[in-house]
């Protein structure tokens, strides 16, 4: 099998992903791995290698642990529509007359609406320097313009939904690229070694080709230079299987790193190495494309968090009116039971505002919105653009790639028929190693 042949399997693999990217989960969760171990050696097949990269992989648990902060900070924003219920209390001594105590008890309980409305009512209890004191308050502000409506209220939530959407998307993207570099390093790691054996296997037939010149020129029938020629392609060779040999080794730890497996352990990995031709429909690769890529999906999203900004900007520039009122009920007594009664009661209504009459912030603000609502536009276009040119070109290398190899396929059948003329020629004394040597490198 040769080099190209591994390196179309690779590339058909990859534009099969490409083109149809959802095959992860939202959920965060561990998978269970087969553990195939004996001794010191690890087996694995293609598919049990990517599932140890999504369970094991550290840099993916780092993007999950991300997806659950911002889920840990969602929780806490949308806890501030719940009801709080806060106590509070103080106690000391004045001297202002002789030396008097005095204490404090009381809380609060308030409820903030989706529409803007905020009520509280406040319980209270006490005993001054004189007499005893109770008291209970309701108050309650409603923003008349600004302020008003789910929109208004609910931004936090919104933005911080939105985060844990972005991180569950860095999450996704994160799977998809991990399983695309195990797939590579898995490959690379199979073409090494088979690069390795092949080179290999072409010492033994070398060094039958010294030994048979070494006869030769102790004869006479060859000369010094094809003894040199023979020393030196054997040096060339080895030169050759060292470098793929550290290749290798590379290769094995690149994908023990991914796999988070111990640098000792030894990795045997058994991959499907032949190739099939995949019959290509652009059209049908360009809106699987469109259908399926989180880049898509992440990009729409964005432009809708960004118009939804755009509308609350525009809301913004509405002045900031605002109706608070508030009810009262006082009792003092100098018994404690007696402060119960309430028999005083004071009811208070204002409307405030503290808005720029120009608003000139929130204009600049409302403008930069909308030009960011035409730069996600811009961005939208522009990625499908970038997917359907990556598509052609992914598609251009595919047909390129297979061309290749029924080239190569030619070319190994007449290598090999040089190879053999020249050795049968050689081993008559009819030519001399070089058209040996020749033709056993144009094969390789």
């Amino acid at each position: 099998m040769s080099k190209y042949k591994f390196f179309m399997r690779n590339f058909t693999f990859f534009i099969c992903l490409i083109t149809s990217l959802v095959f992860v989960e939202s959920e965060i969760h561990c998978r269970e791995v087969p553990d195939n171990r004996e001794g010191d050696v690890i087996r694995l097949s293609l598919l049990e290698a990517i599932e140890m990269a999504l369970a094991k992989n550290r840099n993916l648990q780092s993007s999950a642990f991300s997806v659950k902060s911002q889920e840990v900070s969602l929780g806490a924003v949308e806890s501030d529509f719940d009801i709080k219920i806060s106590p509070m209390g103080e106690a000391g001594v004045s001297s202002s007359r002789g030396q008097d105590s005095s204490w404090s008890v009381g809380g609060e309980v308030s409820k903030r609406f989706t529409t803007g409305i905020k009520v509280g009512l406040s319980p209270s209890l006490g005993r001054g320097e004189e007499d005893f004191n109770a008291g209970l308050n309701l108050k309650v502000e409603v923003p008349l313009m600004r302020g008003w409506g789910e929109e208004k209220s609910l931004d936090p939530v919104y933005s911080s939904r939105y985060g844990v959407s972005e991180a569950r998307y860095s999450y996704q993207l994160s799977q998809v690229n991990l399983v695309l570099e195990t797939v590579q390093a898995v490959y690379d790691l199979a073409g090494s070694r088979e690069e390795a054996r092949i080179i290999g296997e072409q010492l033994v037939p070398l060094k039958e080709q010294l030994l048979v010149t070494e006869v030769k020129e102790r004869a006479g029938v060859a000369d010094r230079m094809d003894l040199y020629r023979s020393q030196l392609q054997i040096k060339g060779v080895q030169g050759n299987l060292s470098t793929v040999r550290e290749q290798v080794k590379n290769g094995e730890d690149r994908l023990k790193r991914i796999l988070a497996l111990p640098m000792e352990k030894k990795l045997l990995i058994e991959v499907p190495i032949d190739y099939e031709e995949v019959e290509i429909d652009l059209d049908l690769f360009i809106s699987t494309a469109f259908e399926n890529r989180i880049e898509i999906r992440r990009k729409k999203e964005a432009l809708a968090e960004q118009k939804r900004k755009n509308r609350l900007a525009e809301h913004n520039l509405q002045p900031d009116l605002r109706l608070k009122a508030g009810y009262d009920r006082l009792g003092y007594s100098d018994t404690f039971g007696d402060s119960f009664r309430f028999n005083e009661e004071l009811w208070t209504v204002r409307l405030s505002s503290s808005t720029d009459l120009a608003r000139s912030s929130e204009h600049a603000a409302y403008e930069q919105s909308r030009l960011a609502v035409r730069q996600e536009e811009l961005s939208l276009e522009g990625l499908r653009e970038q997917i359907v040119q990556e598509i052609r070109s992914r598609i251009n290398g595919l047909q390129k790639a297979g061309e290749q190899i029924r080239i190569n396929e030619g070319r190994v059948i007449d290598s090999t028929g040089k190879l053999r003329l020249a050795d049968v020629k050689f081993r008559f004394g009819e030519a001399n190693n070089f058209d040996l040597t020749q033709a056993r490198s144009e094969l390789q």
